[in-house]
Order: structure tokens, then sequence, then C-alpha cells
């Protein structure tokens, strides 16, 4: 079933239960209900319980560790996320995009020191149509002008025609609290490329409350309650 175009939450996870029920093992569909439960719901205590069952079946798989680190910032348990995304480095330390979330998570703890000598470090392995996280980590840290000027970077790339999603820039201005601007690219997002359902990320915390994210809040019709207004 594709979430992103369906939109159908109640069918979705009764279809993951029938699953589960025909074979518990199934690891691809016990990933998918903690991503339903964390990332969809917002029941980031029963995502983390099902991505611990999955670590028996499968407790080499990369699989488990991203959706693991996605619950706990969904949740806002950086220490969490913080401890998974450090073994990922240990694991990869080649990998940029398990740094930024690392980073992410440290930004999120108040340690923007931290954060910024990681982001400093792998920066140039991360693409620049991927770096909307990289611009909310270095937000997050307190250096506001790097920020800015790395969503000019993609908002060029993106005016010239590059491969920069509408989602990514909508990351980015949010996390530098351009309201309107981070709402016109989310909305560009459902227009242009079919949506999202990561409405729960804390990169659209300072969207919440506004009345043009509720309606594609509501569009997506999340179960659950929306995380408070920031």
């Amino acid at each position: 079933m594709d979430w992103t175009l369906e939109w159908d939450w109640v069918a979705a996870r009764e279809e993951l239960e029938r699953a589960l029920a025909l074979d518990p093992d199934y690891v691809d569909a016990r990933l998918a209900l903690a991503e339903w439960c964390g990332v969809v719901a917002g029941d980031t205590d029963r995502g983390v319980r099902e991505i611990e069952r999955s670590k028996r079946l499968d407790p080499f798989s990369p699989r488990v560790g991203v959706m693991e680190g996605y619950n706990f910032i969904v949740g806002r348990r950086n220490e969490g996320a913080v401890r998974v995304y450090r073994a990922q480095r240990e694991v990869n330390p080649e990998d940029p995009l398990a740094a930024n979330n690392l980073a992410l998570a440290i930004a999120a703890l108040g340690r923007g020191a931290e954060a910024v000598a990681i982001m400093d470090q792998v920066l140039p392995g991360i693409q620049v149509p991927l770096r909307g996280s990289v611009v909310q980590a270095y937000a997050l840290s307190g250096e506001e002008a790097r920020a800015r000027t790395i969503l000019e970077e993609m908002q060029e790339l993106r005016d010239g025609g590059g491969p920069v999603g509408a989602l990514h820039l909508a990351m980015g201005y949010a996390s530098l609290g351009e309201i309107e601007q981070a709402l016109t690219w989310l909305e560009r997002c459902f227009q242009d490329e079919g949506g999202t359902y990561a409405l729960r990320d804390p990169a659209f915390d300072q969207l919440r409350g506004e009345p043009r994210f509720q309606v594609l809040w509501d569009r997506v019709g999340l179960p659950g309650a929306p995380p408070p207004a920031r």
C-alpha cells in the first residue's frame, strides 16, 4: 500500500496486522508497523517496541537502525536518537547522512558546538539537494548565517531546474523561522510531489498552529493527536 498516495491509515494498519498474523517474523511488515505507530500516529513507545522485536529478528539490518533513530527524532527523544546514530557512525563512519542525523539530535539537546563540529566535517559529503536537515542542524546550533547560505544554495539549484525537493526547502525555511516560505514550499510538496506523511517531524514545529499547516494535516488525516504548537 502506498501511504503517500492513499492516506488510508486504518486500511494500512489492518494490512500490516494481517501480514504479521500470518508471519510474526516478517521483518519488513514489523518495521512498517513501527513506522505507522511512531511516525504516522505519534505513538513512539509502540514504535520503539516494534523496532526492538525487529532487532531480534534481523539484528544486522541497517533499516532497523534508520527507523529506530527516526522514531526517536519524531518522539523528541533525542538522547535515544543520539545513541542510535552514534552507533550507526561506528559501523559506517563514512555515512554522512548518519552523521547529519547525529548532529541534528545533538543540536536539539542544546549542544550546538558539538553538532557544528560534526556538520563541518561531513557537509562536503552531503549533496546539495539533500541538505534540508543540514540547514536545520546549523539553525538549531545557533549558526543561522551558515544555515541561510546553504538554504540559498538549495534554492538557487531548484530555481535552475536542479533536483531539490520542495519538502527539503520547506524544512529549511521552517528551521529558520521563515513561516510563509516554509508553508508555500510544503504546499508545493503536496501539489507537485505527492505530499508527505512526515508532518510530525520536528522540522515543522514552528508551523504548528498555522491555518495553512492545519489544512495539510487534515488532508493527510494522520491518526492520533498532533504535537503541540511551538
